[in-house]
């Protein structure tokens, strides 16, 4: 594994495995919700803009250093999605607020590798272990807690797995929302079908500090039929040019919702634990209805 070393807890089953010259994008903003995962899923893709993390990289030819001064806002987001997707790791942690609360905690590898958890307030937590193997699909492991249970699942299923992880192929369309959310391209909070078709405008704005990192402001606002989000980006202009804050605002069916996201530990490993087998259960065992989630 590139950023994720396996750490068996017991006898465990074997596991495998913006871009921001100002433009615009003419389209539309779209956003799928399902119970506990709704607000999630504002979180990873539809809030519209980069994430954001504390710089990680060093500098060198590759870094940032003075090659953003004379970029435009479009151009140096496009260079802070670019060097995201080239870190070997990194952890996102992401909090909305605004009608969907919501929270998520994770560390990602290049290779899909994902360990942490999400949760919606009043609806539950979830821990996530996503484990992959080369070209397979992998194996992913979701702990429901209590309130997660009782707010999806039957009564008798929540007494039944209290306290267990389900366990199913990471291609099984049941867990196909939690995989997306391990995606590298996703804990940025960038969708692209979404926001390479809206309409957008850039504005690149003042040099400021970020933990101590000189960063620089950069606002996108995307219109659409339904929505409009102004997303605000601090990129690093020292080592390599990592998005490391962003605050995006969105407006929708007379509603608003805030997202806040912070990118730490770039390239940094991480181990993915193996859940033991006598704390799991098998998706297939579950009967129909009794899925929480």
């Amino acid at each position: 594994m590139t950023g994720a070393t396996a750490s068996p807890a017991g006898a465990g089953r074997p596991g495998g495995p913006v871009r921001g010259a100002e433009g615009r994008v003419r389209g539309g903003v779209t956003c799928r919700a399902g119970v506990l995962l709704a607000a999630v899923l504002l979180l990873s893709s539809c809030a519209g803009g980069a994430g954001a993390g504390e710089g990680g990289g060093g500098g060198g030819p590759g870094g940032a250093g003075g090659a953003l001064t004379e970029l435009s806002g479009e151009e140096i987001l496009e260079r802070a999605e670019a060097a995201l997707l080239e870190v070997s790791s990194v952890r996102t942690s992401a909090t909305g607020t605004g009608g969907l609360d919501a929270r998520l905690e994770l560390r990602v590898d290049a290779e899909g590798n994902c360990a942490g958890h999400v949760s919606r307030a009043g609806m539950g937590r979830v821990d996530i272990i996503l484990r992959h193997a080369g070209d397979a699909a992998g194996e992913v492991w979701l702990k429901p807690d209590a309130t997660a249970w009782g707010s999806g699942g039957s009564p008798d299923a929540a007494e039944t797995y209290a306290d267990r992880y389900l366990h199913a192929a990471a291609d099984r369309p049941e867990v196909a929302e939690f995989v997306d959310l391990c995606r590298m391209d996703r804990v940025s909070g960038i969708d692209q079908d979404q926001l390479h078709s809206a309409e957008r405008e850039f504005f690149r704005e003042e040099e400021t500090v970020h933990r101590g990192v000189p960063v620089v402001r950069v606002r996108m606002e995307a219109v659409a039929e339904s929505a409009t989000v102004t997303t605000t980006v601090l990129v690093a202009t020292e080592g390599e040019p990592y998005p490391l804050h962003v605050l995006s605002l969105q407006e929708t069916g007379g509603m608003s919702f805030r997202m806040e996201t912070e990118l730490t530990d770039h390239n940094e490993p991480f181990d993915v634990p193996v859940p033991a087998a006598d704390l799991t259960v098998s998706l297939e065992e579950l009967a129909p209805g009794e899925f929480p989630l």
